[in-house]
């Protein structure tokens, strides 16, 4: 669901909302599944400095199997307002990651196998530091923004120097996203983006996502993941300040086992000063 809220893909979009803008989500993919990942964030951002600066914070926790990693970031972003309600943002991001891997806890010889793998016997347990980068632009129908989340490459690895040696790195990811916001009827409205990712050493993949607005209260959408997955979206406007969002996917590329992944979204939104929390926020 991150069309709703875009701040951990792009650092530029922190204060874009112009309100203080607290998210938070919970992912369970592939939930069936013995050591399936789980996600669990918690965002928050606001402007600054009469809207000319956007502040933000967010804590990510991924659990993946015997994979454990925390990120703490903290993001500016430097805001030119135009004409017409348009803003143009640079944005920076720095970012601690709590990594480790429980490696020493798996079991590699359930079926009374002789021998132990020396690449497992050492647990990963690393802080890595990094920084990010973005440009957003949004005005009331429209909205663009190009990032890479991590910069640096940091290595992982218990132990270069020997065959226990586990070799892991980051890697720059490289977003592309943009979406608009076309009236239907005056009660209807269709909100299409599209997010393009690049990496190296994988297939470019591109998501495709369109969601409908029924009277500024609720939303359902669709969104397809190229070579990967389609999600059924739905979200529901409670009160001018607090939202609720539910995702559902099924993924074409796990052959394993065709399981669902769900995902849970509540977003609140702080109105301060004169008008700022009047009209609904589409992104």
């Amino acid at each position: 669901q991150y069309m709703f809220n875009q701040l951990v893909i792009n650092p530029a979009y922190a204060g874009s909302r112009e309100v203080i803008n607290l998210t938070a989500l919970y992912r369970n993919q592939w939930y069936n599944i013995n050591g399936a990942p789980t996600t669990s964030t918690f965002s928050a951002d606001a402007p600054i400095a009469s809207d000319k600066v956007g502040i933000g914070l967010s804590i990510i926790h991924d659990k993946i199997g015997v994979t454990n990693s925390t990120d703490i970031a903290g993001y500016f972003a430097y805001r030119i307002k135009f004409q017409e309600e348009r803003t143009l943002s640079f944005g920076l991001s720095a970012i601690v990651t709590q990594f480790n891997v429980n490696l020493a806890s798996l079991n590699l010889n359930p079926d009374g196998g002789i021998g132990n793998d020396a690449a497992f016997a050492s647990n990963i347990n690393k802080m890595l530091p990094n920084f990010g980068g973005g440009v957003y632009y949004n005005s009331k129908r429209f909205f663009a923004g190009l990032s890479v989340p991590t910069f640096l490459t940091n290595r992982i690895s218990a132990d270069f120097t020997s065959a226990r040696s586990v070799f892991a790195r980051q890697f720059q990811h490289f977003f592309f996203i943009a979406g608009g916001l076309i009236d239907i009827t005056p009660d209807v409205k269709w909100k299409p983006s599209v997010l393009y990712k690049a990496v190296s050493g994988a297939p470019m993949q591109m998501d495709f996502n369109s969601n409908v607005w029924f009277y500024d209260v609720f939303a359902v959408g669709v969104s397809y993941r190229s070579f990967d997955a389609i999600s059924f979206l739905a979200e529901v406007q409670a009160t001018p300040q607090l939202r609720f969002g539910y995702a559902y996917d099924r993924s074409f590329s796990l052959t394993y086992n065709r399981t669902g992944s769900h995902e849970i979204m509540l977003n609140y939104m702080f109105g301060y000063g004169k008008g700022k929390i009047m009209s609904p926020r589409y992104f």
